[in-house]
């Protein structure tokens, strides 16, 4: 069953300057403490079962959740983040501080399902971190229904229940304002510049793509794109109305009120 965990670290000093590596680092060892075989398989996987969202943070304090699909995920960070412990990489702390406060948020794949689409809709969608995706190996910087839908169908399936597919054709992307930006990755051979973007983009669904407003509610949850591990491809869901499929009719120029 999926888990939210809200994690809030009390800083002794300056906050890491990279928080999304340093939590990223930290989850990792936190999951080979206690299972290595688990961190290896997830650090291998194509379609990871977490997902990390940098929350607010300030001089004092830092809070950040950890979105995980896969119960095994959950039971192994609740055992090997105690309160009152830094958080550590190989023996090294990444965050000067302690955690001093979690909670946990269960919550289901059915919810996310209603209420169910049954109208055509028009839906805002907020790239609130900066998000990339891949494509055929190549990272691209362009939000398409195909590799919006299509990522978040492909985690629904390996982690979720059964659901009928979302037809892309049905989903046309019908307005666009994005910033072009980087994620920026530091790696033992050199840093990793990925292309990316940030800003928004409104969608318009037809009846037909049902599961849609699900898939994108589940993209809320665990990101969309690429690097949603280190905190990246977050989601808000903005305004759904209705798509009028009537057309006023035009009156004729030499046509006059009666």
């Amino acid at each position: 069953m999926p888990d939210t965990l809200t994690y809030t670290v009390r800083l002794d000093a300056p906050g890491p300057p990279r928080p999304h590596e340093a939590l990223h680092a930290s989850f990792y060892e936190a999951l080979t403490r206690v299972s290595p075989e688990l961190s290896e398989n997830i650090h291998q996987a194509p379609v990871v079962p977490f997902a990390l969202e940098l929350g607010p943070q300030d001089d004092r304090e830092i809070k950040f959740r950890v979105h995980s699909l896969q119960d095994e995920v959950t039971e192994a960070l609740l055992a090997a983040w105690a309160l009152g412990e830094p958080l550590t990489r190989r023996g090294e702390v990444t965050v000067h501080g302690e955690l001093s406060a979690v909670a946990r948020d269960r919550w289901n794949f059915e919810e996310l399902l209603e209420p169910l689409q049954r109208r055509p809709v028009r839906v805002d969608v907020q790239f609130t971190t900066v998000t990339a995706f891949k494509h055929n190996g190549a990272v691209v910087r362009w939000p398409s229904p195909q590799l919006m839908w299509g990522g978040l169908a492909q985690r629904w399936s390996r982690f979720g229940p059964d659901m009928a597919g979302v037809d892309y054709d049905q989903i046309r992307l019908f307005r666009l304002q994005l910033r072009d930006t980087e994620i920026l990755l530091h790696r033992h051979h050199g840093r990793v510049h990925i292309p990316a973007f940030t800003g928004a983009a409104s969608y318009e669904l037809s009846a037909k793509a049902s599961h849609a407003l699900a898939l994108l509610r589940f993209g809320a949850r665990v990101g969309v794109g690429t690097q949603t591990g280190y905190g990246f491809g977050r989601i808000e869901i903005g305004e759904v109305r209705p798509i009028s499929l009537e057309r006023r009719r035009v009156k004729p120029a030499n046509e006059t009120d009666a």
